[in-house]
């Protein structure tokens, strides 16, 4: 509800800004991350910014496209509140079948499987929580 109006621009960060992505080299095994650029006067994020290894991506996915829509739909999930499922993260409610159904379960999934591009229920119930 504190939050600014939604703007995806590859310029630096505005005030305007919510997310700004890159395609950057995360290392052999990182297939993209989040990070929180700025807070605002509620302690909310307010400003984030999305890496995506794509060189990552398609040196190692059978399919650079699917694989790219799921880190992207990982990513985001991060940025509004939702974590992992499996690996020993912490979460605050059941995962959806173990993460199989939600795009939050990390590592590579480039099979174009529509989970690999969609929240779960427990996601959805997460952020309608949260938001």
């Amino acid at each position: 509800m504190a939050q600014t109006v939604v703007d995806t621009r590859e310029d630096p960060c505005g005030a305007a800004t919510d997310i700004v992505f890159r395609q950057v080299d995360l290392g052999p095994s990182t297939l993209g991350d989040t990070k929180c650029l700025k807070r605002n006067d509620v302690n909310r994020c307010d400003q984030w910014r999305i890496r995506v290894n794509v060189n990552l991506i398609d040196a190692t996915a059978t399919n650079s496209g699917s694989e790219i829509r799921h880190t992207l739909c990982h990513e985001i999930g991060h940025t509004v509140g939702l974590w992992h499922y499996g690996f020993g993260d912490p979460y605050t409610g059941p995962a959806d079948r173990n993460g199989a159904d939600n795009c939050l379960m990390s590592g590579l999934a480039d099979g174009g499987q529509p989970w690999t591009r969609s929240y779960g229920p427990h996601d959805i119930v997460a952020v309608n929580t949260n938001w």
